[in-house]
């Protein structure tokens, strides 16, 4: 693409320029202030409606003098035109900022804004064609990189210029090793470069923890037992003590005492439970009374408490209400006292209006007022409603909640009444027991007065016996049951060490793979930064940067053929001019390059790009415009 001509009138500061460049270069020379930014915002406004600073909201309309605000209806509405060249093709394009005024009557209305009208080969056309046409011509985030010199190196993102770059230098064929060919297996590289870090890092976790685990392992191997006694031995004994014992109570002469006694205590346990479910039986209606009073109180109790609850809701709904009249009433007040206060001058001439133009605006102003006093009347009413429709269901509540509180407590005195009425259940009380007992006694105090000392004391003897034996055996069940957990845990301490080792040999297996993944992406970084550099004349990148754990991470830094990223102007200029002419071979299409504070590059303009230079010239208050081939 290239500039052939590039007409401005009252675009900014610019009130007339006209620029036949035919293709070649130009040079626009102008003091601080004279306009030269502003005729490259009006060919990037033709194209994209955006300015250099790639804005969309600022102001066209040139301003007032000594004012910062725009001088609309002075007639000087913005208009750019210009024709490019495409292919061998012209297209023409131009863009007018028509100020709208509608009309009332005979009398030219209030300023209504501006609209833009747009013109292909000066055929007028809508805003999607224009815009659809401008895009054919280049792309607009394309047309940033081949116009500015600085937009590449200094406004993208290095990720973004990083991409860009990536594409340039196309695929690159560097093949793993064999042996990391062999750990892949058939993934895709990035994929098993992941999982390699992150089994490294889940594997070193795990055998950090190994020697944890195995110490407490071992902590719970118990120490060393003593042996094991004779179990058998010690179980035929207790069965012969036990034998002893029961033959020794079976020659008994008070055995049929005792047999009576146990007949006996059976007899007053039958009579006490019989006893007790003819009491049961006789109190059953008295306790399906109770029942029933007791349910009565809980829902009563479960109504009190929900009409509290809503009159505490009430109460704060009444609070909130009355707040809300007393601020319509407040307000309604503030209307009623609001006075008209319009103004009887011409906003746009400086005259008086018209009295029947200011009278009806002070009709329609009582109008509104009576309308808002109506209004705030209304709502203040339905507010006054609330109110009243809230205090009867208070009341409501307040005689529900009385009554639920004398039901309960009339229930709760006819429920002690019906406790009263209740028949204990003593059996104590009744003769069957105390004809039973007295004999249980009797027998007691027989068998207690015929017992055989001599018996009981081998009896006593025997069963200390009999306690050892057992209390023998239990300790021989624990040490058992002890050996065979310290078994079991020295089993598993082996299990740990073993774990270990594979582990370990794990964590080396894939420390092998991340050793070998990151010596392939620096072979693959080298390859990619002689790939793109070998794209440029002047402007070299860094696409890798090594960190401090020595790994390598991406980047994108421009730097000079020195190395150095810290570039004069000139010598960022050539870069970015080199950028620029690689960028347009790839992409296969150019378009004019615009250089802005040119006075300060002495350095040449390699290019095939039409180059278009502004230039500081305190002597030059108006713009001056040069065309030439160099």
């Amino acid at each position: 693409m290239k500039l052939l001509s590039l007409l401005i009138n009252n675009f900014r500061g610019i009130a007339s320029m006209a620029i036949q460049a035919n293709g070649r270069n130009v040079n626009i020379y102008g003091c601080n202030g004279a306009g030269k930014t502003s005729t490259e915002d009006a060919f990037l406004w033709l194209l994209f409606g955006k300015d250099s600073a790639d804005r969309k909201d600022y102001d066209l309309i040139p301003h007032k003098a000594g004012s910062t605000v725009p001088d609309t209806g002075c007639g000087r509405e913005p208009v750019v035109e210009a024709s490019l060249e495409y292919f061998g093709k012209t297209v023409k394009l131009k863009k007018s900022y028509i100020e709208e005024w509608p009309k009332r009557g005979a009398l030219k209305g209030k300023y209504a804004g501006s609209k833009t009208h747009y013109f292909v080969d000066d055929l007028e056309v809508k805003a999607g064609e224009y815009n659809s046409t401008v895009n054919e011509l280049v792309d607009p985030n394309l047309f940033k990189l081949l116009t500015n010199p600085h937009y590449f190196s200094e406004t993208l993102s290095w990720q973004e210029r990083r991409e860009t770059l990536v594409k340039i230098a196309g695929d690159l064929n560097v093949e793993p090793v064999p042996d990391l060919v062999t750990l892949m297996d058939g993934r895709p590289f990035d994929n098993f470069y992941a999982l390699a870090k992150q089994n490294v890092k889940a594997t070193q976790k795990q055998l950090d923890g190994m020697p944890y685990a195995i110490s407490e392992a071992q902590r719970l191997i118990p120490p060393e037992l003593p042996a094991l006694p004779n179990v058998m031995s010690l179980e035929k004994q207790r069965g012969e003590l036990e034998n002893q014992i029961q033959t020794l109570k079976n020659d008994d002469s008070t055995n049929a005492v005792r047999r009576e006694i146990a007949e006996l205590e059976t007899k007053i346990a039958e009579g006490r439970r019989k006893y007790a479910e003819k009491i049961d039986a006789e109190n059953a209606k008295i306790k399906d009374g109770i029942n029933s009073l007791e349910d009565k109180i809980s829902e009563k109790t479960r109504e009190l408490n929900y009409a509290d609850s809503q009159k505490k809701q009430l109460k704060s709904d009444l609070v909130d209400l009355s707040d809300q009249k007393a601020a319509k009433l407040a307000e309604w007040h503030k209307a009623k006292d609001r006075q008209w206060t319009g103004s009887e001058i011409c906003p746009t001439c400086g005259q008086k209006l018209p009295q029947e133009q200011i009278e009806s605006a002070k009709a329609a102003f009582n109008r509104q007022r009576s309308n808002d006093l109506e209004k705030l009347k209304s709502e203040g009413l339905g507010l006054k409603k609330q109110i009243e429709d809230k205090s009867r269901e208070a009341e409501s509540l307040k005689e529900k909640a009385e009554t639920a509180g004398k039901d309960i407590k009339r229930y709760q005195e006819n429920l002690e009444k019906g406790k009263s009425l209740l028949t204990p259940c003593v059996y104590e009380t009744q003769i069957e027991y105390k004809q039973l007992s007295g004999r249980l006694v009797d027998l007691k105090n027989q068998l207690a007065n015929n017992a055989d000392t001599e018996k009981n004391s081998k009896l006593d003897a025997l069963g200390a016996k009999l306690d050892e034996a057992k209390q023998q055996i239990q300790n021989a069940d624990r040490m058992k049951l002890q050996i065979e957990q310290a078994e079991t845990q020295k089993k598993h301490v082996a299990e740990l060490q073993d774990q270990q080792k594979k582990i370990a040999a794990d964590l080396g297996k894939w420390e092998k793979a991340v050793a070998l993944c990151e010596e392939h992406i620096k072979k693959q970084a080298h390859a990619l930064e002689t790939a793109v550099n070998g794209k440029f004349k002047v402007a070299q990148f860094r696409m890798f940067q090594i960190q401090k754990n020595g790994e390598e991470a991406e980047c994108c830094d421009v730097v000079y053929p020195n190395g150095s990223t810290n570039l004069s102007t000139g010598e960022r200029l050539q870069t970015g001019i080199d950028i620029i002419n690689t960028l347009s071979k790839y992409y296969g299409v150019n378009a004019p390059i615009w250089i802005d504070n040119a006075e300060g590059i002495t350095l040449p303009v390699e290019t095939d790009a039409q180059v278009i230079r502004l230039v500081v010239s305190e002597k030059d208050e108006k713009l001056r415009i040069e065309v030439s081939d160099i």
